[in-house]
């Protein structure tokens, strides 16, 4: 039988030796024994969670990533031991535009959540990790990717992209000094290929009467050596800063690594006093899956800079924190029985309020735009190489919907039902059968099976056999490098046209 457990419930399974429970909300807990011997496997988190920023309150560590066009946006994640991690909420629910890098930062028993978007850099808070989380302030400053820091005495500062930062009011929610650079770049030796300087992504701690500073450089996405975490220190929180001798702390070296792009690191300490640097990197031959959350553990030298332990390979295994073992994912498949969102599902471009509405164990989605593209398109992010996603749809007169793995509004494969019958789509344009017979009742079940980015597409009236498209499709471009955008391949559910789209038993499974 499924149970559901509450926190002190989840926390006493600690204990035992199994135990299995699902949520209504898309989350699925494995708990096992607290053997800290037990080696983790990166990434921590599989899948398109880029641009880290990790705090630690107490004995317990929140983490959230880039919003990019999703809404709900700063999906907020829970652990213990840095290894295993359990969603708690999205803390931002109007969205504004494209979201760069966040950062998570506590301060005077409030959380705060820094960031930039179209609009310039805001901010938003709660007294709660679980919120209510506040509407967004804006804060009038230019540049990315903005980093919090606060001095012993309570002076707060936000430094910026491009080696900038800001003095802020002591409640964060303003500026309160001119905007000044404060930090050049590391010396990138002429030789590597990178894709640019792009100094970027400042994460700022104090330890031991240095103000650290980790930024990234290199670029994003472009040659896997490319991007890096660089690290600096000063004796104050604006500098000068002294460049690390063991920079870069975190990088591709060559092309045949497992992981590329490693960058944007956070340095944490975990509840055994050991240090660890957590960060972003693409998989190598899977561009598609986004950027993975990634950890390797950090050691501080005698004369107070740190590394990444000698010998640690980070695509085999490490040896965990001394903290309790406590693995958590999110449970993709979905019957839509709850009365709330599961946390895995996110709207593309829109706030989701008033778009939907779940009832009968289906989720009901107002159709908009004539194509897949320009429709209403909800998507859950995917960390799998090889996978089969489910879902039957039915459809008023006039709506056309479906399945898909979905990039961007030009760039998404799938299958849909329309009143004039089941239809495909490959790099954003139609393909293969137009008009096909068998589906009587504008209802049927789509699948996609996308076996190491060869995508195939079926469909069935009722309980009948499946038909599967004659074509199937190749997606190891559909992603950054190609399209720009800085995101991954999602799977999707869309409604374009006018009137409803009515989803039920949506399954995932990796293959």
């Amino acid at each position: 039988m499924d149970r559901v457990l509450n926190r002190r419930q989840f926390l006493g399974a600690l204990s035992v030796t199994a135990g299995l429970g699902w949520t209504p909300h898309g989350l699925r807990r494995v708990c096992a024994s607290g053997d800290s011997a037990v080696p983790y496997t990166n990434s921590i988190l599989r899948g398109d969670y880029p641009d880290p920023t990790v705090v630690r309150v107490g004995d317990e560590y929140y983490m959230t990533h880039c919003g990019g066009n999703w809404c709900p946006a700063f999906l907020i994640w829970r652990s213990r031991n840095l290894v295993d991690w359990q969603p708690v909420c999205s803390a931002l629910h109007e969205y504004g535009g494209s979201i760069s890098a966040p950062e998570l930062t506590f301060h005077q028993g409030r959380f705060y959540i820094y960031y930039e978007t179209a609009g310039g850099n805001h901010v938003i808070f709660a007294d709660r990790i679980e919120g209510p989380w506040s509407r967004p302030h804006r804060l009038n400053l230019p540049h990315i990717d903005p980093g919090h820091i606060a001095t012993p005495d309570g002076q707060r500062y936000l430094h910026l992209s491009g080696g900038h930062a800001v003095e802020l009011s002591p409640d964060g929610l303003s500026t309160a000094g001119q905007l000044r650079k404060v930090f050049e770049p590391w010396p990138i030796p002429a030789g590597w290929h990178i894709e640019c300087v792009c100094l970027e992504s400042p994460k700022l701690f104090h330890r031991d009467g240095y103000y650290h500073l980790l930024v990234a450089q290199g670029g994003t996405a472009g040659p896997p050596t490319g991007h890096m975490t660089v690290h600096a220190r000063s004796q104050t929180p604006l500098g000068p800063w002294e460049y690390s001798p063991y920079n870069p702390i975190v990088r591709t070296v060559d092309r045949r690594e497992t992981w590329w792009s490693c960058g944007h690191g956070t340095a944490v300490e975990a509840p055994d006093g050991s240090w660890w640097l957590i960060y972003h990197a693409y998989e190598n031959g899977y561009y598609t899956l986004g950027r993975h959350t990634m950890m390797e553990p950090l050691e501080w030298t005698p004369d107070g800079w740190f590394r990444i332990r000698p010998g640690i390979d980070r695509a085999g295994p490490i040896r965990r924190p001394n903290a309790p073992v406590q693995v958590t994912r999110i449970e993709r498949s979905d019957d839509f029985a709850s009365g709330r969102l599961g946390v895995h599902w996110q709207f593309w471009g829109e706030n989701a309020a008033g778009q939907y509405r779940l009832a009968d164990r289906k989720f009901h989605l107002q159709a908009k735009g004539n194509s897949p593209g320009e429709g209403r398109i909800v998507t859950c992010k995917v960390g799998d190489h090889a996978y089969v996603a489910e879902v039957e749809v039915a459809i008023d007169e006039g709506t056309e919907a479906g399945l898909l793995v979905f990039y961007s509004p030009r760039c998404y494969a799938g299958v849909s039902l329309s009143a004039k019958g089941v239809h495909a789509y490959a790099l954003g344009r139609p393909v293969g059968m137009e008009g096909s017979p068998g589906v009587p009742g504008r209802r049927c079940t789509l699948r996609l099976v996308n076996d190491h980015h060869d995508v195939a597409m079926y469909f069935r009236a009722s309980d009948g056999a499946w038909t599967k498209f004659e074509r199937s499709w190749e997606t190891s471009g559909y992603h950054h490098n190609v399209f720009n955008g800085f995101d991954a391949l999602r799977v999707a559910l869309f409604a374009s046209g006018q009137g409803e789209a009515r989803f039920a038993r949506f399954s995932y499974r990796s293959t």
